[in-house]
């Protein structure tokens, strides 16, 4: 752990460095409360708009209360044969700094000399929804393999674009209500992202999952 970023995190948010660390004893990997919930963290490959694999680990962190939710959803889902899949979950600090470094556009990347992000918290999901039959994603207005491309920054990804397909639109709107239905709010620049509703109230995190 980089104690000196455990340390600004804890004056950015008026927390001491012991109260930083035990609310990181409340990430969990969301495997571990549903195994059936996939995950892909593309950040954990080279196949993402830094070229370069940013995670260290593959697993998906997230606080308690997320991947419950997450649970949830899962389960309404897959009564109608469809699924999550989770391409990005908790951030170490770490990683928010590199992203800034390259994206400073804070529609879609945090900067975290200001509130330290908010995938740093435990609190987000970027989330597309699979079909259990085929095991691939429907149609949305972003695919896995634009991840690595400017695609990923680009207002065809915005809530409000309409210039798309209606399929891809019915798609971006069901994950929307069946996201905000289910403890989430979304996030107007990034249709695959979910915070938690109260995200605010949680502090930066530099835990940094193991490989």
């Amino acid at each position: 752990m980089n104690k000196n970023m455990l340390f600004a995190a804890g004056i950015v948010f008026g927390l001491s460095t012991a109260s930083i660390s035990a609310m990181q004893g409340q990430l969990v990997k969301i495997k571990d409360v549903n195994p059936t919930i996939q995950t892909y963290l593309v950040f954990a490959t080279p196949d993402n708009f830094t070229g370069q694999k940013v995670y260290a680990s593959d697993k998906c962190y997230v606080l308690k209360e997320v991947a419950e939710n997450l649970d949830i959803i899962q389960k309404k889902l897959n009564l109608i044969g469809l699924g999550l899949l989770i391409i990005d979950g908790y951030r170490p600090l770490s990683a928010q700094q590199k992203f800034w470094d390259l994206i400073q556009d804070e529609r879609y990347v945090s900067n975290p000399a200001k509130n330290g992000g908010r995938h740093t918290r435990g609190t987000a999901v970027d989330v597309l929804i699979i079909d259990l039959k085929t095991g691939h994603p429907l149609p949305f207005p972003l695919k896995i393999s634009d991840l690595k491309d400017s695609s990923y920054f680009s207002p065809k990804v915005c809530h409000g674009h309409m210039d798309l397909p209606e399929e891809q639109i019915h798609n971006r709107e069901f994950l929307k209500k069946i996201m905000t239905e289910n403890g989430f709010e979304s996030y107007p620049y990034e249709f695959w992202h979910y915070d938690l509703v109260g995200w605010q109230n949680h502090p930066a995190l530099t835990f940094e999952p193991e490989v």
